[in-house]
């Protein structure tokens, strides 16, 4: 194929990709669209890890040839981080709460040191605050922090799975 047709058919890839888009990201009532995936927010009632993971995985969304289930939010870039924790400082306002923990979908039950994300992968990226995860009290599960003073850049900590935090649910397309 010479470079006009490998350009055309680039432009179709991208074309399809678009409409894909499109398509896949007609997210839930109350769910917000970002790049492939929907979040929604949950401050109410707070949840422990494993009860916010059974909440999140209660919702679904079916296209043409697949199911996807929600999931505590897994943070694949920076480019997702800096978009949840600008979303999520939006929610906080309407939420009229100053202070806020959510879980992460990662932790380390399985091994200690080695956080994996809901799907049992190792994540893609980590924004882990200075000397976290240090595992203080039997911490295995990642939370993020929005508005104290050493966590006002969303840096992630590791906090024990039985505290009741909030949580951000994903579905990935």
């Amino acid at each position: 194929m010479n470079s006009y047709g490998s350009f055309i058919f680039a432009l179709i890839s991208l074309k399809m990709a678009y409409v894909a888009t499109g398509v896949i990201l007609t997210c839930p009532d109350g769910w917000s669209a970002w790049d492939t995936s929907c979040y929604r927010f949950y401050n109410n009632p707070k949840s422990t890890w494993d009860g916010a993971q059974a909440h999140c995985n209660r919702y679904s969304v079916s296209t043409a040839h697949s199911r996807h289930v929600a999931h505590l939010v897994n943070v694949d870039s920076s480019q997702e981080q800096n978009f949840i924790l600008s979303w999520w400082k939006t929610m906080r306002t309407n939420y009229d709460n100053e202070y806020e923990v959510v879980w992460l979908g990662l932790n380390d039950k399985s091994k200690e040191g080695r956080f994996d994300g809901t799907d049992g992968c190792p994540p893609k990226f980590t924004f882990w605050d200075v000397n976290e995860p240090n595992n203080l009290r039997g911490e295995d599960c990642a939370s993020i922090w929005n508005t104290h003073e050493n966590h006002d850049n969303g840096a992630w900590n590791d906090s024990p799975c039985t505290d009741q935090y909030a949580f951000i649910c994903e579905i990935n397309f």
